[in-house]
């Protein structure tokens, strides 16, 4: 049978029809396997609130530092402890007492390095005063005033080394005298003080 020249132009407008929605039909199909997302950010494996840690050397009475805070999360995989403004009291060899505190801590076990961000001070208290009396204290007082202080908005805390360091700007009060420079390296053990910029030179630490 033959067709006529119209019929046969319809047919093949109706098998390209046909054939255009095939294609634009599986194109737009959804795979039956999505690819797997990888999870970029770590959830907290644990959670503490207001929890106090103490540290102890073999051998000693004393505790050489004590942390705590309002909320602190623990992160397995990297190893990191996050807290919600810590207070780290720390005590030398000599039996000095420093306060440090901050609006937010991270603790990074692999190095044992301590980042505070936030609104950092560090504080200096006398030799007979206790560890549990200078986390106790709020802030500077007569009765229980401090030796040395420091403030900045960054630092890092070598928590073994009792070592200090800060590229951000600081500010230093010691015995009513007020320093001020950017940047700032410091040895709790040896009482040296580097001031990097602006200010340049040393400062024997109390």
């Amino acid at each position: 049978m033959r067709l006529s020249k119209r019929t046969r132009q319809l047919l093949t407008l109706l098998l390209l029809a046909i054939s255009l929605w095939l294609f634009f039909r599986e194109s737009t199909k959804e795979p039956l396997t999505q690819p797997a997302r990888s999870e970029t950010t770590e959830r907290p494996s644990a959670f503490t609130n207001g929890a106090t840690i103490l540290n102890y050397e073999d051998g000693s009475e004393a505790p050489v530092y004590r942390v705590t805070s309002v909320e602190s999360l623990y992160f397995t995989r990297q190893g990191k402890l996050e807290s919600i403004t810590p207070e780290i009291t720390l005590r030398d060899d000599n039996g000095n007492a420093y306060r440090l505190r901050a609006v937010k801590g991270t603790f990074l076990e692999q190095n044992r390095q301590l980042l505070l961000d936030g609104k950092v001070r560090v504080v200096q208290f006398p030799k007979d005063k206790r560890m549990e009396d200078a986390s106790a204290t709020q802030d500077r007082s007569e009765d229980s005033p401090a030796v040395f202080e420091l403030q900045t908005e960054q630092l890092r805390v070598d928590i073994d080394k009792r070592f200090i360091y800060t590229e951000q700007a600081v500010k230093i009060t010691h015995n009513d005298h007020t320093i001020t420079a950017v940047g700032l390296n410091a040895s709790l053990e040896t009482k040296t003080l580097q001031l990097l910029n602006q200010v340049r030179g040393r400062y024997e630490l109390p």
